[in-house]
């Protein structure tokens, strides 16, 4: 009769313990969803404002360089910052995002 009881209580507390796990996994992928949504939406921000930003620049340098000149200036300026990124990728994106992932996970 005891082993019975024992082994109820057992089921009851695996039982329980995969609730727990199921429900810390939800949680953490929400997390990490919202945190990833955040992040995009900043990013596409971002690309937005630099493009404007781009585009005034080789504006205020038209009546020193004229237009097509100016343009040029911007499209440079674009590959450099890529060039730039892909060189120096792993300390840019690639780290930063292995820690914060395993932070979102940690906790």
């Amino acid at each position: 009769m005891a082993k019975t009881d024992y082994l109820t209580e057992i089921k009851e507390y695996l039982l329980l313990r995969k609730e727990l796990l199921t429900i810390e996994a939800a949680t953490k992928a929400t997390r990490f969803a919202a945190a990833v949504i955040l992040i995009l939406t900043g990013i596409i921000s971002a690309m937005g404002v630099v493009l404007l930003l781009t585009i005034a620049g080789a504006y205020a340098l038209e009546p020193y360089t004229g237009k097509p000149l100016a343009l040029i200036i911007g499209a440079v300026a674009y590959i450099l910052v890529w060039v730039a990124v892909y060189l120096l990728r792993r300390t840019l994106i690639l780290n930063p995002l292995a820690r914060f992932i395993y932070k979102v996970l940690k906790n």
